[in-house]
Parts: structure tokens; C-alpha cells; sequence
């Protein structure tokens, strides 16, 4: 009869695993310190060690992982490394799951619900202190999509809800002058302070659409003065903002 692996052997067994997979520790070395200072089987070690690493790249597994075992590991990879990690994990466990099912003709209810429990804690959206740290935060995941493979992208998609989340934030705003914005729309009379164009098309009232942007942000200290401030077509306003710096003429 096969011994049933301990939390404690499991928790120890997640380290070690972490410590192989960040590359510290060598996968042989650290079967071998479960073995003997766990009491681990070393194949059940050697096993838990590569399973960690499967749900970390979001590969297939096909050696089994005890419930208990995946979900400890998927609490403490999302714990220790966040979301995008607990993601991968999921993916692994789900391509297992195919793959053992198929193989045994059975379903694996209790794991499924493991998967479940954690792919719900994807959907917790994180709070972001400001508006604009929202959009910052999310600019850097887009960034982190493109660098994964397409493979991992659709499986990823799998996972995710069909409709966003909405969230409630409160944001610093300026009170704006009114005063600036005329003059300044009036200085440009319909064309673009930066690239010269003309406006791209006329408002609903007959006036030309421009955007009123400050040179130095507000939220950095700008001023709200014309001195500080251009009417730009909204191309020139989101290179601005978001473009490689360039020389306004």
C-alpha cells in the first residue's frame, strides 16, 4: 500500500520544487533532501518535483498529483508569484485532467473542483489605487500577453470570463479652466499645434474637433495656462501620452 504524502511533505516538497525550478537547486538533489529529510519515496519526490514544474509552464502532466498536492501548489504559486502564474497552473491541471480522463474512462470530480475554486480567485480583480494606475497596470499586461506564445494565449482564454468585471475606483481629478481651453482652441483655429493639420472632422455644433493637451501634465505639476497648454488632433495627443518623445514645432 502506497503511504499518503503528509501537508507537511507537500508544503516541503512545494520549496524544493520552487528552488529547482528557479534553478538554485538540482532536481536529483532535491528528491534526495525530500527523501531523506521528509521521508518522501523519491519517485513520489522526484514526481511532485517535475509536477511543479509542468504547472508552472502550463505543460500537460500526466504522472498524477494528488488533489491535496495540486491544490496546495496552485494556493501557494498564486500566493508567491500572482496571477499569470496561477493561470499557467490551471492549464496544466486541465490538460491532466483531459489527458487522465481519457486515458481511465473516469471523471476526477474532487480535482475538478480544485480547478474550480482557484479559476474563480482569477476573476477577484485587484483594486487599483487610481485611475491611472489602472491603465498603467493594464498596459503592462497587454505588454505580458504579447510576449506569450499564441498556444498559451488561447488557453489562457479558456479560463477567462466572457464579460469584464466593473469596479468602482475613486480618482483625483482637476478643475479645470474653461477659459484656457477656449483661448487656447481659438489660438489654433482648426489646426493641429503639433503635426499642423487640420482638424480630423467638425463637431456636431460646426467647431473643429481638437483636444487641449498640457505640455507638463497636471498631475506632475503643470500649470493650466495657455503657456502650458496646445490644441492637438487626438494622433498627436495620444503620441504624446504614450509615443516616443518628439520634438512640437
Amino acid at each position: 500500500m502506497t503511504k499518503k504524502i503528509t501537508r507537511d511533505q507537500i508544503e516541503a516538497a512545494y520549496e524544493v520544487a520552487r528552488q529547482v525550478f528557479g534553478g538554485s537547486v538540482l532536481a536529483g538533489e532535491g528528491a534526495s533532501r525530500l527523501a531523506e529529510e521528509r521521508g518522501l519515496n523519491l519517485n513520489s519526490a522526484r514526481a511532485l518535483i517535475r509536477c511543479y514544474g509542468h504547472l508552472r509552464t502550463g505543460e500537460r502532466y500526466t504522472r498524477t498529483l494528488s488533489t491535496p498536492a495540486a491544490d496546495a501548489f496552485l494556493a501557494r504559486i498564486f500566493a508567491d508569484d500572482g496571477a499569470d502564474a496561477l493561470a499557467q497552473g490551471i492549464a496544466s491541471v486541465r490538460a491532466h485532467l483531459e489527458y487522465y480522463e481519457a486515458k481511465t474512462g473516469t471523471t476526477t470530480h474532487a480535482l475538478r473542483e480544485v480547478v474550480e475554486r482557484h479559476r474563480l480567485e482569477l476573476k477577484q480583480p485587484q483594486m487599483p489605487g487610481s485611475l491611472d494606475a489602472l491603465n498603467e497596470q493594464f498596459a503592462r499586461d497587454v505588454a505580458t500577453a504579447l510576449s506569450r506564445s499564441h498556444r498559451t494565449r488561447l488557453e489562457r482564454l479558456a479560463l477567462a470570463p466572457k464579460k469584464p468585471t466593473a469596479i468602482t475606483i475613486t480618482t483625483q481629478v482637476f478643475l479645470r479652466n474653461a477659459d484656457v481651453v477656449a483661448e487656447v482652441s481659438r489660438r489654433a483655429n482648426g489646426v493641429c499645434e503639433i503635426c499642423r493639420k487640420e482638424a480630423p472632422f467638425m463637431r456636431r455644433n460646426g467647431t473643429p474637433y481638437l483636444e487641449v493637451h498640457h505640455r507638463v501634465q497636471l498631475a506632475l505639476g503643470g500649470e493650466d495656462t495657455t503657456e502650458n497648454a496646445v490644441a492637438v488632433c487626438p494622433n498627436c495627443h495620444r503620441r504624446s501620452h504614450f509615443g516616443t518623445p518628439r520634438t512640437e514645432s
